[in-house]
């Protein structure tokens, strides 16, 4: 498969009436797909869509959203997913770096591209290809902003299609016939596993809500063999009664931030008739780098690169990857497409490998300089999860003496029951004196960014 229309192609060809996506308020066949998929590339040319037209995605319902995407591609334009649940001005920005000139959503939000409402897309019979080339940019996703502002990433048909490649082959034999998505299509993680099990025929079935109520609904209503989502998601379901659906679960796919060692002890033993992946990649590599199978692996590694990509340890320790995944380029704050100047991406990731497997230090922009000494946020964070902590960040801050000092902002079990004393006691004994924090705040929770990821600047303003 070389672009997405051959997904539905595949689809409709050799399953058409087989359930491709599935919620509770309804589901669409592959031949249902492909047929809704022309609709909006329909619409999009009525509303006088040329080549390379960037289109937002303002869909929160993905019944809606995957017809969209496929269509505006199928019609030659570049699709821009929106997180539908962000503020009108968040979702503004977005679009107009993007310079968008649609819209497809549920309601105008005022912006100076022009709105296209779902509701006019109307299933017709499928209608050639996408003119755009497999190695056109297809797609712009925006990054998490977690440490840095939001850069938009452009992406061909080929990137993605290399890596749902390469993602089917890793998932072999493990994945069953029903996937639960507990993420979001916006995401490159989500949509990027939607297309890998679409790429192979099965049933995509996306959760209400993703947390325990909606995952344990969706399997009451379809039967579920496998499971994907964030580590944050994987502990709140965990955290409820799987005993319904435990057993009939035989494949974990969790990735999208951090996964804790402890995390996967857990699933293991919840859902134990269960392979357990873990995945690793960032959206400038469409997105998935590497991938662990639990049992086949050291703990704490995010495994080998998947096929089709490399990946190497810079001098300065940074992860570096390539291959045929890697994005386009980014754009720039005139919403131009700049093109990579070098074949690999750098990753903003410390890292090293053992025997072949990859392990990630931390972040690059986590490091905090003390007294002239590096120190990784991450290894404080990982210290304070060991000491009791339910959830925990380290960030910098300014200091007199030492240039930059460390603050801690820690989630206890109980915050009424938190002795920061008892806490620092058991701290220092997994921590030298210089990487001792400064300041240990107890909070209740940790800012999340829109897409689960710890908000370090909003930890920063609070000091």
């Amino acid at each position: 498969m070389k672009i997405f229309d051959d997904i539905l192609k595949n689809g409709v060809k050799n399953h058409p009436e087989r359930t491709a996506l599935f919620t509770p308020r309804g589901s669409l066949s592959y031949a249902e797909l492909d047929r809704l998929s022309s609709g909006f590339a329909e619409l999009l040319r009525k509303s006088g869509a040329r080549l390379g037209d960037r289109v937002a995605l303002c869909i929160k319902n993905p019944l809606r959203f995957m017809p969209a995407f496929f269509g505006a591609v199928r019609c030659g334009c570049v699709c821009v997913p929106v997180n539908g649940f962000l503020k009108e001005g968040s979702k503004r920005q977005i679009i107009d770096s993007a310079n968008c000139r649609f819209v497809i959503g549920e309601q105008d939000g005022g912006t100076g591209a022009k709105f296209i409402p779902i509701r006019l897309a109307k299933p017709q019979k499928s209608d050639g290809v996408s003119p755009l080339s497999e190695k056109d940019t297809a797609v712009i996703l925006f990054t998490s902003g977690s440490t840095a502002a939001p850069k938009g990433v452009c992406l061909s048909q080929k990137a993605m299609l290399s890596n749902a490649k390469a993602l089917t082959e890793t998932f072999g034999e493990f994945h069953g016939e029903g996937l639960c998505l507990a993420l979001p299509l916006f995401h490159s993680f989500g949509l990027q596993v939607a297309l890998s099990y679409l790429y192979m025929g099965e049933t995509v079935c996306i959760p209400e809500t993703p947390d325990f109520e909606g995952i344990n609904a969706l399997c009451r209503l379809h039967r579920i063999t496998d499971i994907t989502t964030v580590p944050a998601v994987f502990g709140r379901l965990l955290s409820g009664d799987c005993r319904g659906f435990s057993k009939e679960i035989g494949f974990c796919i969790v990735g999208g931030a951090r996964v804790e060692p402890r995390l996967i002890d857990e699933l293991s033993e919840r859902f134990k008739n269960a392979r357990v992946l873990v995945g690793y990649g960032l959206t400038e590599n469409s997105p998935v780098v590497s991938c662990l199978t639990v049992e086949k692996g050291p703990k704490g590694s995010v495994g080998k690169p998947i096929n089709g990509v490399f990946a190497e340890i810079s001098q300065g320790g940074e992860i570096e990857v390539g291959g045929s995944c890697v994005m386009n380029g980014y754009l720039n704050e005139k919403g131009e497409q700049i093109p990579l100047k070098d074949a690999k991406v750098k990753t903003g990731d410390l890292g090293h490998f053992e025997n072949g497997f990859l392990f990630v230090d931390g972040r690059i922009k986590d490091i905090i300089i003390k007294g002239g000494e590096s120190i990784s946020a991450e290894k404080i964070s990982a210290a304070a999860l060991l000491c009791g902590a339910s959830e925990a960040a380290a960030v910098s801050v300014p200091d007199s003496e030492y240039g930059e000092n460390i603050a801690l902002f820690a989630v206890p079990k109980s915050l009424s029951d938190f002795d920061i004393e008892s806490f620092k006691a058991r701290l220092s004994s997994r921590l030298t004196g210089l990487e001792m924090p400064k300041i240990i705040i107890p909070l209740a929770a940790l800012p999340k960014t829109d897409l689960g990821k710890v908000d370090k600047a909003a930890l920063k303003a609070v000091l």
